[in-house]
């Protein structure tokens, strides 16, 4: 019979330590699942977060600041092409036709790497091409008169300087300018999309951040309990099967 009694108490003590070992394999199974989900999620939330700001600083803001340098340029040349007309002596009009070479070549200087940014792996808007395209268009068709009023200017007549600053470079700068900063209007208009963009993947990302730490509670919370129940249970047993055996007095 005594026999019988230790088969049973054995059985349960290895039950119990089964159930033990089970709970806690469970409940570290459970931990570090939603470790690697939250490494996983946190990859690819950061991924994409530094490919939008990536696209926001180094293409968008670059190629704003660029429309912004064509801006000025051609800004401060429409203003030197009318002082041709009214240089009041020929050193006078060799300046003012000096600072229009100077902004010329401050222009080309922002024109090729505004270029470039449209030659690399990432996609364009057609709007964007479309908006160059005339910008160019608008340029080779107001360079050839500014150098017709140079001309005519040297040459001393004042009368067509003015009726080709009034009547065609005017009005082609006027448009040049508003092509530019439709230009510059689209890339703000893109990084503001971008960032509303990153805002709600913060977001996103710092509520399933609190998703997280809610089940790991959880976790812990349903588990834990039941481990540390199930651990004195068996101190309790190994403790009682000792006194049995005379080991306490």
């Amino acid at each position: 019979m005594s026999a019988l009694y230790a088969n049973r108490d054995l059985c349960q003590e290895v039950l119990v330590l089964k159930t033990v070992q089970g709970t806690a394999f469970t409940l570290i199974a459970a931990t570090v699942a939603l470790l690697l989900a939250v490494a996983g999620g946190a990859y690819l939330s950061i991924s994409a977060l530094a490919a939008n700001l990536d696209t926001m600083n180094n293409v968008n803001s670059l190629k704003q600041r660029y429309a912004i340098n064509f801006r000025g340029s051609v800004h401060d040349r429409s203003i030197l092409i009318r002082d041709i007309a009214l240089a009041e002596d020929e050193a006078d009009m060799e300046n003012s036709i000096l600072m229009i070479e100077i902004l010329a070549d401050a222009y080309a200087d922002s024109a090729g790497p505004l270029a470039a940014t449209f030659n690399d792996d990432r996609p364009d808007l057609p709007q964007e091409l479309e908006i160059l395209d005339r910008i160019e268009a608008i340029e080779a068709h107001t360079l050839p008169l500014d150098e017709e009023i140079i001309a005519e200017g040297r040459a001393g007549n004042p009368a067509r300087v003015n009726e080709l600053i009034m009547v065609e470079a005017r009005p082609a700068f006027i448009e040049w300018l508003g092509v530019i900063n439709e230009f510059i209007d689209l890339q703000e208009e893109l990084n503001q999309g971008l960032g509303a963009t990153v805002d709600r993947m913060v977001t996103a990302f710092a509520i399933a951040m609190a998703v997280v730490g809610v089940l790991t509670i959880g976790l812990v919370s349903l588990f834990l309990p039941r481990l540390k129940r199930l651990i004195a249970h068996e101190a309790e047993t190994a403790h009682r099967d000792a006194e049995m055996a005379g080991v306490f007095v």
